[in-house]
Parts: C-alpha cells; structure tokens; sequence
C-alpha cells in the first residue's frame, strides 16, 4: 500500500476566542505538515509524520492529536527541545501568526529515511515555516531531494512572509524544491509573493514544462486551478458559513494526496497523463474538504465519509 509521509512543523497553535474580559487564546494542535498528516489520514490515506516532536507537555498535545486523527507515528522523532508556539490574530479574516520558536524541536529537526523502504506511489510532502530557519531547513532540504529520487515529492511553500529573516536563501530552497517536486501546491496569495505579475496559469504551465507531473493553484473561496501535462481543470469552492480559515490548505493538500493515490497514480508519468475530468474530480474532493474545515475551528478536517457524502449531496452542513 502506497503511503504519504509528511515531513515539517507541527506546532502549538493559540487561537483567539471571546472570553468575559474580551479576549483569550485556545491551544490547538497546528503546523500545516502536521495539519497536512491529520488531513491525508483521515481522507483514508496512510499518513506517516516525520517531523521532530518535543516531550515537553505540548510535544505530548501534538502527538495524542496526530494519533486520534489516524497519522502513524511510529517513525515520528522526539526532542529534548521545546515545542513551537504560534499565536494566531484572526482580526482581518485571515490568520496571521506570531511565532516563537528559536531554539526548537522543529529548527533543529533533522530528518532521516531510516524505517521507510520506499513503496511505488509513496508521496513525501515538505513545506511551511520549517524551510526557514537552519539548521533545519537545510536538512529537510537535503533529505527531500535524496527521497525525490524513490518518492513522489509534494511541496507547498505555505509562505510566511514575516519570519523570513533571509529571503535569497529561502528562495533558493523553495525554487530546488520546486524543480524537484512531482505535485506543486501553492495559494494564490504565496505565488504573488514569490512571482509578482506572473499569472497564475502561466507558473503551472511553467512547472509542468520543466517536469512537474500536477501543479494547483489555491484561491480559496475563489476555487483552485489544475493542470497536468495531459489536462486541465479549475473547480469552484463551495459557499459555506465559516468559522475561520485555519488548516484550509492543509486540509486540501492532505485530500489532494490521498486523492492522488486513491486514483491509482503511483509515479510522475501517471501524474502527468491525468486529464480534464479525472483532475476536476481531484480537484473538486479537496475542495470540499477544505471547505468543511473552515465551517470549524482550527485545523479539524474531515472524514473521507463526510466529504464524499457533502458531495454527494451538493451541500455541506
């Protein structure tokens, strides 16, 4: 059985709630790998973590969620290191973070394949605020372009403008991992920072001509755009009542991964020769994943059975 290892942050997110004395922060389990773990699981993929985990007492809050949501952990290294914390202001509608991690079980992180014995259609998903800092970005870096030569490689920069103390450096990472990735996942908003004035459609056809087997642009409530070297597909995002937007990329990448291999495609060519209809069905599941994320708080995202019967039912809640 194919299996998507997932390999970054997982952090401890505070999010903002009402509270008599106007405002307090609830902790909740977060990092997109991490969110992006919990959602492939339990879209019903085998999902494995391979992002350092602390023992401090938040370690062990991120480990029990990734356990209840079905991620595998048996490979999940742990740290004498504190855990990440991230405070989340949710004051435009759009989350924005604080983050204090120096010296963490995620900066230090440094990943290896031991246990893994590659299967054909395993996916490596890599991405976020983990490629930032050293020591750690350079080693998933390095570990992500060895493993892109047994696996199929998915990368989602999930830019976060404000901790990028070195931007050339970051760049260069994010562009090796780019030329390297068989999927590419990226917001809208992420593809303006890293390419201002390039369209959209013009950076997938970019991707795919220089051997990207899939490459989706995000857009939120404005749906997301497909293409693949044999089709392409772009799909609405359904209307909800939303809570908030935490986790909703995560939650589509998790779903687009399991829906990859759910659709048989076990390497880069498979990728590539999906076409119109078959994408707008990957497309259309994650997008309604994600969707259901946002009608809840923090990254909750849902199960297979729930997305597949929302579908099925052209409404969601």
């Amino acid at each position: 059985m194919a299996r998507i290892f997932v390999c970054g942050e997982a952090i401890m997110d505070f999010v903002p709630v009402p509270a008599a004395a106007g405002e307090a922060f609830l902790p909740l389990p977060g990092g997109s790998p991490m969110n992006t773990a919990k959602a492939a699981a339990c879209a019903g993929a085998e999902a494995h973590f391979l992002g350092a985990i602390s023992r401090d007492l938040f370690g062990e809050r991120l480990l029990a969620d990734m356990q209840a949501h079905g991620v595998q952990t048996g490979l999940t290294p742990r740290s004498d290191d504190p855990s990440t914390l991230a405070f989340v202001d949710m004051s435009t509608g759009e989350p924005r973070y604080a983050f204090y991690d120096r010296d963490s079980a995620a900066v230090n992180m440094a990943p290896t394949a031991a246990g893994i014995d590659p299967q054909p259609g395993d996916i490596l998903a890599v991405g976020s605020i983990s490629l930032i800092p050293e020591p750690g970005a350079g080693n998933i870096l390095r570990f992500a372009l060895a493993q892109a030569r047994s696996q199929m490689l998915a990368f989602d920069p999930n830019v976060r403008a404000n901790m990028i103390t070195d931007r050339p450096a970051w760049e260069k990472r994010v562009e090796a991992l780019f030329a390297a990735a068989a999927v590419v996942k990226i917001s809208a908003e992420d593809l303006d920072y890293l390419r201002p004035g390039q369209a959209h459609a013009d950076f997938a056809a970019e991707r795919i001509a220089a051997g990207a087997g899939l490459v989706v642009v995000t857009g939120g409530a404005e749906g997301a755009l497909g293409l693949t070297a044999a089709g392409r597909a772009r799909v609405a995002a359904p209307r909800v009542t939303v809570a908030d937007t935490v986790g909703a990329g995560d939650t589509f990448m998790g779903n687009l991964l399991a829906g990859i291999q759910e659709a048989g495609c076990r390497d880069r060519a498979a990728l590539a020769a999906l076409e119109g209809p078959a994408l707008e069905t990957l497309l259309a599941r994650a997008a309604w994943a994600a969707a259901m994320n946002c009608t809840r708080t923090g990254c909750n995202p849902p199960r297979r059975a729930e997305v597949l019967a929302a579908i099925a039912a052209g409404r969601i809640g």
